[in-house]
């Protein structure tokens, strides 16, 4: 017997055009796995094949398969063959925030050490009270994006002194 689905399956139906499309789409070599496996389960949607084939021959999963369907029917190909925009995570610190520990990079290190570590510009950047907590990755990670490498000092612009 089979078990009822609280979803409703829609008919994919593809005009000769857009069939013609997604067979281009799978024979171009720069076409990504994604797009590749989209297109794939329009296709066999069209041909009537069944949700858990389709999944199985698209090597995808069958809520992928479903979305792709229901993206298709309800916002047309481009819609079903692209992903929308992901928000992504918020930001740890400000750009104010981030100057501030590279400004921290290009002055002399605390007394007793040669030249600043990661670790050490998170704990005094910490410690001055000039971003929040947070881990020794992002502060790695803002360094890079700046090209800053403290430990390597010819890389570091120190201040002139007052002559």
């Amino acid at each position: 017997m089979r078990q009822r689905r609280s979803y409703t399956e829609r008919p994919v139906r593809l005009s000769a055009k857009q069939r013609r499309q997604l067979e281009k789409l799978l024979e171009a070599p720069n076409t990504t796995k994604r797009e590749r496996a989209r297109a794939q389960v329009l296709l066999l949607s069209a041909d009537g094949w069944e949700r858990e084939d389709i999944a199985a021959a698209a090597r995808a999963s069958v809520s992928t398969v479903g979305r792709v369907r229901r993206s298709f029917c309800e916002e047309g190909l481009e819609a079903a063959l692209s992903e929308k925009p992901r928000p992504g995570g918020e930001r740890k610190l400000t750009a104010r925030e981030e100057q501030r520990v590279v400004a921290l990079a290009c002055t002399e290190p605390p007394e007793g050490y040669s030249r600043w570590t990661v670790r050490l510009l998170c704990e005094e950047s910490v410690r001055r009270k000039l971003i929040p907590p947070v881990s020794r990755e992002k502060i790695r990670i803002v360094l890079r994006d700046h090209g800053t490498k403290p430990w390597r000092e010819k890389n570091v612009v120190y201040p002139r002194p007052d002559s």
